[in-house]
């Protein structure tokens, strides 16, 4: 390998760790916070709505959040953007395939009409741009929102029994020492991979120009 083709393979590298960094480092936070809730018998469906989906948040929150530190905003767009795309054509569309989700009447409706309300909004904020801080307060407030109306008692889609499909879950941690490993290695995983991420893509982007 040339010399001049030596940084991008190493910017290469760079990007498929920090990935591997971001999965692992989510797996093992959900996995853990997940084995806490069960020890400390907090209702699954909190679980669903806040840490599970704050914990498979975390990979993009990181590289967002490195992307803006570093200067480069738009890799922080993208990257929301792409990732509900994916959430919603892959995530949702593979697991139809081998299971179907049964909902609740109207639950589905309602969560996915809040989906396209919040995707319009930021529509809106990008016509009008540039993003201010103050909008970023007000994005932050409706997920508080969202959350506190959540675990008050809003409509949920689950599969079959919360119970169930909890305790199908395999590789949970069970001893108190596992459990916060688990989270402990999760932390410190997001953020190094989100770095790597953020690197190697810029490095990528300034060598394809």
């Amino acid at each position: 390998m040339s010399r001049t083709g030596m940084p991008e393979f190493i910017d290469l590298l760079k990007l498929f760790g920090g990935f591997v960094y971001l999965l692992m480092g989510g797996e093992l936070l959900v996995r853990g916070a997940l084995g806490l809730s069960k020890e400390s018998h907090i209702p699954p469906v909190i679980v669903g709505m806040t840490v599970v989906a704050m914990g498979t948040s975390a990979p993009e929150l990181m590289v967002s959040t490195f992307s803006a530190l570093s200067g480069h905003a738009g890799i922080a767009v993208g990257n929301v953007v792409g990732s509900n795309i994916a959430n919603v054509l892959l995530v949702i569309g593979v697991p139809v395939l081998i299971y179907p989700i049964v909902c609740r009447q109207g639950g589905l409706l309602q969560q996915t009409s809040l989906m396209i309300g919040v995707s319009l909004l930021l529509i809106v904020m990008c016509v009008f741009e540039p993003i201010s801080f103050l909008e970023g307060v007000l994005l932050v407030g409706l997920l508080i929102a969202f959350l506190f109306a959540a675990t008050r008692g809003s409509t949920f889609i689950e599969l079959e029994d919360p119970e169930e499909e909890m305790d199908r879950g395999v590789g949970l941690p069970s001893y108190p020492g596992t459990i916060t490993l688990f989270i402990l290695l999760g932390v410190i995983a997001l953020p190094l991979g989100a770095d790597m991420v953020v690197e190697g893509g810029v490095g990528l982007a300034g060598s394809w120009g």
